[in-house]
């Protein structure tokens, strides 16, 4: 059957006349392969934020790499959750594309906050696991007042302050104690400080970070 796919597939590029017939059969045997099993990944799979792009990867976890990209169809759209959201599906910029032989790329900019379902497909199938939540966060650049942005941060989890106005903040993903000083323009980073995978955090009377 993946011979034949392949074969039907180089006829429908190459012969202009049979494109409809040969769609048609190729569709066909499209509907009888098991939908492979797939891994999607990204930072656009659970969040994103208002006004920039972000994208998710689909690839093959245990599945043939030349069929699934010579014969595959992959198509996503993101949509609101709320009916009353202003945002419509054909309103959001969003593209697919093959990346390498084994790998699409689903590439999206949304616009408008708030909770959406990410749905990707294969061969008009949904994958597993699709749609997926994804919430969307405003642009801090609109929010109307100054807003400091720290992409070091890795899995920021608890946080507080010291006497000094310092930001103190654990990085569950680091194992890392940061300290961002009261003028919010230097960072400073403490690896292996603290327990494995930190979560909350606290300054006692005497001001040790607990």
């Amino acid at each position: 059957m993946v011979k034949e796919i392949a074969e039907l597939q180089s006829r429908v590029e190459g012969q202009d006349g049979e494109l409809a017939v040969l769609q048609q059969q190729l569709d066909t045997l499209r509907a009888k392969v098991p939908e492979p099993p797939l891994q999607v990944s990204g930072p656009g799979l659970t969040s994103a934020t208002v006004n920039h792009p972000t994208h998710v990867l689909v690839q093959p976890s245990d599945y043939s790499p030349t069929l699934y990209s010579n014969t595959a169809k992959v198509t996503a759209r993101l949509e609101p959750v709320s009916e009353t959201a202003p945002t419509t599906p054909s309103r959001i910029n969003l593209q697919v594309a093959m990346t390498s032989p084994s790998q699409y790329e689903v590439s999206y900019t949304p616009v408008s906050r708030g909770q959406h379902k990410l749905h990707v497909q294969v061969n008009d199938r949904e994958i597993n696991g699709s749609p997926f939540t994804v919430t969307v966060y405003p642009d801090p650049r609109q929010l109307g007042h100054p807003v400091s942005v720290y992409t070091s941060l890795s899995g920021p989890y608890g946080m507080t302050f010291n006497k000094d106005n310092d930001i103190i903040v654990t990085e569950s993903n680091g194992d890392t104690l940061s300290i961002i000083d009261a003028q919010r323009r230097n960072v400073r980073k403490f690896h292996g400080a603290i327990s494995d995978s930190p979560k909350g955090v606290a300054i006692d009377c005497a001001g040790k970070i607990m």
